[in-house]
This record gives structure tokens, sequence and C-alpha cells, in this order.
């Protein structure tokens, strides 16, 4: 479920250097093993087509998929996960001294980084609390330098927290804006509590459209006017208190189709047809 090739995760998250400029003999290795571990496997198996969006920015692996595609090789199976059983306490924010009465709670869980959208998350939130007096935003994992926290006292960093979920379940709305994206756990969390979420088209992400009754609010990523008129919408349906009503929707789409029991069932569905 990483956004990235193992040798991109490999470079950039675990040694933490430039992909671009870390030294070619030792990228091309990499990107080698990748490429014979995708091209080499009897079958591949993704959530969905969307998830290789990531994995085929590397020119290689996306002739390789591309074959594999052809030939009925690549077989999807969408991820599942335990529904989180998180109960709303209208007390959560106001017990840590964070005053939410009548304010619309945007909470963000995740790595504070440009994949993840962190970055973009910012240029968001200055408009946003700039144009909004009620909007707070609660913020969940580890503070990053390289993209250091709003300054502003509606914009509220929990830092690496095991709470992420009460943070979710208090809240009126999840962003999840990610610049790209395999298949996102947070998203089935997320939705598993039944939140409605503003997030990018991208990766995995753009598989739930599928669903014509969602509480997903769409925004072309890095497209910030977008983003900021999907932020609108929700905040109207959050004033005229028909909000929540969209998360049930996500709700009901988790219940459906997300569980770890019919993930099991489509597996063991998968596995009986490649035997």
């Amino acid at each position: 479920h990483c956004p990235k090739t193992p040798a991109q995760e490999e470079i950039e998250d675990n040694i933490k250097m430039d992909y671009k400029t870390f030294p070619k003999k030792l990228r091309e290795r990499l990107e080698k093993i990748d490429q014979d571990s995708f091209k080499n496997a009897d079958y591949l198996v993704f959530p969905c087509k969307e998830a290789q969006e990531p994995y085929e920015e590397d020119k290689n692996i996306k002739e390789i998929l591309e074959e594999k595609y052809r030939d009925k090789k690549i077989l999807y199976v969408p991820t599942g996960i335990p529904v989180k059983h998180i109960d709303k306490d209208e007390k959560f924010f106001s017990n840590k001294g964070i005053d939410v009465k009548d304010k619309f709670i945007v909470s963000y869980i995740g790595r504070h980084n440009k994949v993840k959208g962190y970055d973009f998350l910012k240029e968001l939130g200055v408009k946003v609390l700039e144009k909004y007096s009620d909007v707070i935003f609660v913020i969940g994992g580890e503070i990053s330098e390289e993209f250091p926290p709003i300054e502003n006292k509606n914009w509220v960093e929990f830092g690496w927290t095991k709470e992420g979920y009460n943070i979710i379940k208090n809240s009126d709305m999840f962003v999840l804006p990610n610049e790209k994206t395999y298949f996102d756990l947070i998203l089935l969390e997320v939705l598993s509590m039944g939140a409605p979420v503003l997030l990018s088209e991208t990766g995995g992400n753009k598989y739930f459209k599928i669903y014509d009754e969602n509480g997903l609010f769409y925004f072309e990523k890095y497209n910030l006017e977008e983003a900021l008129e999907k932020f609108d919408e929700t905040y109207n349906l959050w004033k005229n208190r028909k909000l929540s009503l969209e998360g049930e929707k996500n709700y009901r789409i988790f219940k459906k189709d997300f569980t770890v029991n019919t993930f099991g069932e489509n597996y063991t569905r998968l596995y009986n047809e490649v035997k």
C-alpha cells in the first residue's frame, strides 16, 4: 500500500536522499529488482487498476504492467479492513483545552510530507482560515521540519498520537490531499467511521467514484481553486446540518464492500480462479 515503487521508498524514505541525485548505478540496481519482481511474477494483484498509477510513473514498470494486463495476468481485489468501533465523545477536544464549540472541525491524520499532500493541505488551510473564523483544523502525525505547521490558533497539531481515530470520529470532515496514492488505508478507516471526505482525485482515491451515492468531495490534485470550491460546498452542508448525511453514505459503502469478511471472500474467489 505504498504510493511509491520499493526503489523510491528505499531511497527517499529509508535512506532519505533525493531520488534523482542518488548514485545512478545503485539506483538502477534497485530499479532492476523492482522490474524483475513485476516481470517474473505469474500474477500481479492490485486493489484496483487506479492503484497502479504511482508505479506507472516508472516507464519500465509501466511497460511490464501493460503487458501483464494484456495477458490477463493482473488481478484486482479491493482491500478490506476491520471496522473501527470508536464512540463519538462530545468532550474529546474540550478535555484537551481545544475550543470547538460551533466550529466546523476538519481533520487530517498522516505523514507531514509532499506525497501525502501535507504541503497542499497547508495551502488550503491558509485560505480557509482567512475566510472562515468558525473552522478549526485538527492534525495528527509527526511534525516535520520541512513542512512546519501553520501558525494559527485554529490550526491544532497533535503531533504523533495514538488518538488518531478519536480525532477523526469527533471531526465533521476528513481531508485526504494525497499528491499520489496507491489505495490509502486511512480512507477505508475514515469510511468505516462514517465521515465525509474532501480528497484529491489521484491513484486509488479515484476508484471510489464508482459509487453514485457517496460522501466524497473530489478535487483535482494541486488545484487549490477547485479544492476551495469543494470546501465551500462541505461548509455549507455543515451549516445546514446536512454534512453528516454524507458521512452515512460512506459508512454504507464500507459495510457493503470493504469489510474483512468481504475481503476474505474476494481473495478466496481469486485463488480459486488461478490455482
